[in-house]
């Protein structure tokens, strides 16, 4: 990049230092739209943020069936002293 070197060498300088910076930034700028759209940004006319929404009958539901089988799996791993069925112990 000194002023004593042609051209063409410094065009070659910097460009190996330039073409990886903008490939870099071209990555990130996908990273950052991608994360926009997913959080449905520009969807409505005024900003939006987070809003945290209530539990529902279903949410409740669901969240008592994992409880009810993670109990299950428990219960049948202190009963047989193991999680993994072994056919050979009686």
């Amino acid at each position: 990049m000194s002023k004593k070197a042609s051209v063409i060498n410094r065009l070659k300088s910097a460009s190996a230092i330039l073409v990886p910076l903008i490939l870099s930034s071209m990555d990130k700028i996908e990273v950052v739209a991608n994360a926009m759209e997913l959080r449905g940004f520009g969807k409505n006319k005024k900003r939006t943020w987070y809003m945290g929404r209530k539990f529902r009958i279903s949410d409740i539901i669901c969240m008592v069936v994992c409880f009810i089988l993670v109990g299950v799996a428990y219960l049948l791993n202190y009963i047989n002293g193991s999680r993994f069925y072994n056919p050979f112990v009686g």
